[in-house]
């Protein structure tokens, strides 16, 4: 008998892993990036379990494990299915931006998971099956990928998925998120710095609004850094004049 293995578990660790991902494909430059854990909070019930935002592309991800009850999903994915029939356009954002992820403790590879578009989760066979190691590599070349996207095919997608990300929460309610976020960035030299959102739902930062908020953010914790550094110096300083 397989042991019981909670999305939470899963989620910690797609998570862990996809940061190892990233670093591997960062070739010398800085990343910029807001990965969310929603599960549990406010936006759960709005969004999804996790909410991934980054300058060329985002992603809003529902984990389930295979059996668990889904009577909650199915309406919410029959309410977003209703709303999005007669929208091609939008149907196409859906189906880039907002996956469902499904693990299963009784697989043959205890890491596989089946990945397929939330639209399509519940009305199509067609789920890929691959191992979590797989996806999160996906996921990283992706976001390594969209970085090269030209700026103007880039501006568009994010204006795309916003609007997508409010009809979504729209959807499920009239209340607020509720909820900020936090902003991770790292430059070439691997250095991390965070900041906080105070919407998840803010995608339309550019490149160089991501860049200039990460050079200032660093050069604010340099500044601190050297600041405490001549303050240790000083108190050194008086020791030895005792």
């Amino acid at each position: 008998m397989h042991p019981k293995i909670y999305e939470n578990v899963i989620i910690g660790n797609f998570l862990y892993g996809l940061g190892f991902a990233m670093r591997q494909h960062a070739d010398g430059v800085g990343h910029q990036g807001a990965i969310n854990l929603l599960q549990q909070t406010p936006a759960d019930t709005l969004l999804g379990d996790v909410l991934m935002t980054f300058p060329g592309m985002s992603r809003l991800i529902e984990f389930k494990r295979k059996g668990a009850a889904l009577n909650k999903e199915t309406v919410r994915h029959v309410t977003l299915t209703k709303a999005l029939e007669d929208n091609l356009a939008l149907q196409r954002v859906s189906r880039r931006m907002h996956l469902y992820l499904e693990f299963s403790e009784t697989e043959p590879d205890a890491a596989s998971i089946k990945v397929t578009s939330y639209l399509d989760a519940f009305s199509s066979d067609d789920a890929l099956t691959q191992t979590m190691a797989g996806c999160i590599e996906k996921f990283a070349s992706d976001v390594s990928e969209s970085a090269r996207m030209d700026p103007a095919v880039r501006a568009a997608q994010r204006e795309e998925e916003a609007f997508y990300l409010t009809l979504v929460r729209k959807l499920q309610g009239e209340g607020s998120i509720g909820s900020g976020g936090m902003l991770l960035m790292s430059d070439a030299e691997g250095r991390l710095a965070y900041a906080y959102l105070e919407d998840l739902s803010a995608l339309r930062m550019t490149t160089r609004e991501w860049s200039h908020a990460l050079e200032q953010k660093l050069q604010h914790e340099l500044t601190r850094s050297m600041s405490r550094e001549r303050s240790i110096s000083r108190d050194r300083g008086h020791g030895l004049e005792r």
